[in-house]
């Protein structure tokens, strides 16, 4: 088993928090739509290459569930065919 910094997992943690906050307020800022910015009905998350969550905003937590297994099979939908941009 490999050793863990806590400081450096503490590091990650937060910056992770903190990007998946900034698209969450980049959606309400940036909408027309009442559901999203005063109802807050989405979701932002951010994954690894293989689909695990590594940080979620749950603006509504009854579409936090969803994310996990779309993201999964949206990567292996495109089996390798996802470019940086997309």
């Amino acid at each position: 088993m490999s050793n863990i910094d806590p400081i450096l997992l503490s590091v990650y943690a937060r910056a992770f928090k903190s990007i998946a906050d900034e698209m969450s307020i980049s959606v309400q800022q940036s909408t027309r739509s009442p559901i999203l910015c005063e109802a807050k009905d989405f979701v932002t998350g951010l994954y690894d290459a293989e689909g695990n969550m590594l940080e979620q905003m749950e603006n509504l937590p009854i579409l936090a569930f969803s994310l996990a297994p779309v993201c999964k099979y949206i990567i292996g939908y495109y089996d390798g065919d996802i470019n940086e941009g997309d």
